[in-house]
């Protein structure tokens, strides 16, 4: 039985780039069917390729517009939302009312669950953590653009939370991957 597989432009990004992110399935099928996806696959081999600085610059721009392009953004829309959680701890008798700190939470996903960003604010400040499912290789940037407000955010460092200055609510929040 060919067992038939589903292969984006991203896979055979990760195929050539970064292959032991990519699921064995996957790359297991592109291995079978080198001639199909032979151009695609020689793209990405020679952007990695001794070139010129002009023909560097021309073929990352194609990229950027491959990963930038609407259908390679993701939107996130709210999941969960936790308003006015107070902290818990110890609470002595004198204990007054403005020591007690509050912190509201929302979560954001993408359709298939592959994506979850958690943004937490307290009195002092409104952290955006990005979680992932899937692999991302090592110096990704990734584009936040929250909406309706549409402002926007580069993530470089995944493990790191993001401080966010929008004060608009939040009703979804487009990723998208930059090269």
């Amino acid at each position: 039985m060919n067992k038939q597989v589903q292969i984006t432009e991203e896979d055979i990004f990760y195929f050539v780039n970064y292959p032991e992110t990519l699921s064995v399935d996957k790359t297991d099928y592109i291995n079978a069917n080198l001639t199909r996806f032979s151009s695609q696959i020689e793209f990405y081999q020679s952007f990695n390729s001794q070139i010129s600085a002009e023909e560097s610059q021309q073929l990352k721009s194609e990229i950027e517009k491959r990963f930038s392009s609407p259908a390679n953004t993701i939107r996130l829309s709210p999941t969960w939302n936790n308003a006015q959680t107070e902290v818990t701890g110890l609470r002595l008798a004198a204990a007054s009312a403005t020591l007690e700190r509050k912190a509201n939470s929302i979560s954001f996903a993408d359709s298939e669950q592959k994506f979850l960003i958690r943004i937490l604010q307290t009195e002092e400040k409104r952290l955006l953590y990005f979680l992932s499912n899937v692999p991302i290789p090592p110096n990704t940037q990734l584009k936040l653009v929250l909406h309706p407000s549409n402002v926007h955010y580069i993530i470089s460092d995944i493990n790191e939370a993001l401080e966010i200055y929008a004060d608009s609510e939040i009703g979804s929040i487009d990723v998208t991957v930059m090269i």
